[in-house]
């Protein structure tokens, strides 16, 4: 039984030159489920929001928490729509999780209703971009309306200034490559990820959550949309966010956070969020491929990637799954991927080969059924010795799926800090996924 008392506390937030800092206090049973009570998070833009708009990037951080535990959120000061729009989305993802108490009540007091104020009608968008294909995509896309980039440093599993060396190095390329595009590249720095235990809320509450990560069950945008809400003051007042999925997909089915139903309720004053660009990855690499002119760079690798910026300058070591997809998907589209950031010769394939045949993962299964189906009857182009590679993936047979069943009994059956050494030092050895999708 949750304990009623349960509450989360919004603190006042401090601005110093470019830098917002945000403190939350939790009641003593929820302390344990919070990595640090304080999220920053520094832009390189002057920013004039004010407060009501300065406390929703730790309202929405802590929001799914509230949700899975029926805790209220109180906050001095905080945006009308916003507080709205929060509660419209816990209602929705009571749709995907029938257990979800769903008894938040964000308590504020005082709402107010900001609009983004005046803008010139030819730069009214911004666009969270990460250099990948979802967002590359959906940049050519609206260049057009000019957008502003939005490039978030931190979001992920490395916090702020983690990965300095690939950042230090992805910030010089897109900020070139925005110069010559005519746009403006923001970088956000923050520590966003690491402000709730993840893991821990994952495993704990995994019943309601039905055994998936909080990352793709409630919060993967939550952590993403609100970090632009100082920024859009006076700049945008509509916002992109590059969807992963195309226009079939069963968001509310397949249990994924990041559909456009609850995207674009993460908005905020008069401004309107949007999921872009709901089409298959062929479709999107086809359309960087008509854009090679503009000297486009991809930054897909799932890595640190530190060594591959430190001793090649690159922002993919070229030697991970996610790497080695995406050079097939260029391959295969007739684009030399060393014109998009790879760096790729007859060696990457002996290497993928191997991957193929030890390391890879039914997990992969759609992405690489997917470049199978594609492999042609007659291949004509041999790009760097691809086509003896190709004839060889049109020989193997992907591995059948198997579900976690007795490994993930015994994860969720241990206490959290038991299953995290479980994890750390067995499974992920043995090569052991809790999670299948």
């Amino acid at each position: 039984m949750v304990d009623a008392l349960n509450e989360i506390k919004i603190l006042d937030p401090r601005i110093t030159g470019k830098k917002l800092t945000s403190t939350v206090s939790f009641s003593p049973e929820l302390s344990k489920y919070l990595k640090t009570d304080t999220l920053t998070v520094e832009y390189d833009s002057e920013i004039t929001a004010e407060e009501s708009l300065l406390n929703i990037p730790i309202t929405a951080v802590v929001l799914p928490l509230a949700w899975l535990t029926e805790a209220d959120v109180y906050v001095k000061v905080l945006d009308k729509s916003f507080k709205g729009n929060m509660d419209e989305l816990q209602r929705y993802f009571k749709k995907m999780y029938p257990s979800l108490p769903c008894k938040t009540e964000i308590v504020a007091d005082e709402l107010i209703e900001n609009t983004v104020g005046h803008l010139p009608s030819d730069r009214r968008t911004g666009l969270l971009f990460s250099g990948g294909i979802d967002s590359s995509y959906s940049l050519l896309c609206n260049l057009e309306k000019r957008p502003w980039l939005v490039m978030l440093w931190g979001s992920d599993n490395f916090a702020y200034p983690g990965r300095r060396n690939h950042w230090e190095k992805a910030i010089d390329v897109y900020r070139k490559q925005s110069q010559s595009l005519g746009l403006e590249l923001m970088v956000v720095k923050t520590n966003v990820s690491q402000v709730l235990y993840d893991q821990k809320i994952g495993h704990d509450f995994h019943r309601i959550l039905y055994n998936l990560p909080l990352r793709r069950a409630l919060n993967h945008s939550m952590v993403l949309l609100p970090l632009a809400a100082p920024l859009s003051m006076g700049r945008f007042n509509s916002l992109l966010i590059a969807s992963s999925g195309d226009s079939s997909f069963d968001y509310i089915k397949e249990r994924y956070a990041s559909g456009p139903e609850a995207d674009e309720k993460i908005a905020w004053a008069d401004l309107k969020v949007t999921q872009d660009g709901q089409v298959y990855r062929d479709v999107k690499i086809r359309e960087i491929g008509k854009h090679l002119d503009k000297g486009l760079t991809l930054r897909v690798c799932l890595r640190t990637s530190e060594e591959a910026a430190v001793k090649h300058g690159l922002l993919n070591d070229c030697s991970c799954e996610k790497c080695y997809r995406t050079i097939m998907n260029l391959i295969q589209e007739g684009i030399d991927p060393n014109l998009c950031g790879f760096k790729v010769d007859e060696s990457t394939f002996k290497d993928m080969r191997r991957f193929m045949e030890t390391e890879f993962i039914p997990h992969y299964n759609y992405y690489w059924g997917k470049i199978i189906q594609e492999i042609p009857e007659n291949i004509d182009v041999d790009m760097y010795g691809s086509k003896e590679f190709q004839e060889y993936l049109r020989g193997y047979r992907l591995p059948e799926p198997k579900e976690p069943g007795l490994e993930k009994d015994i994860y969720y059956n241990l206490p959290f800090g038991l299953a995290d050494m479980l994890q750390k030092y067995i499974y992920n050895t043995l090569k052991i996924r809790i999670h299948s999708t």
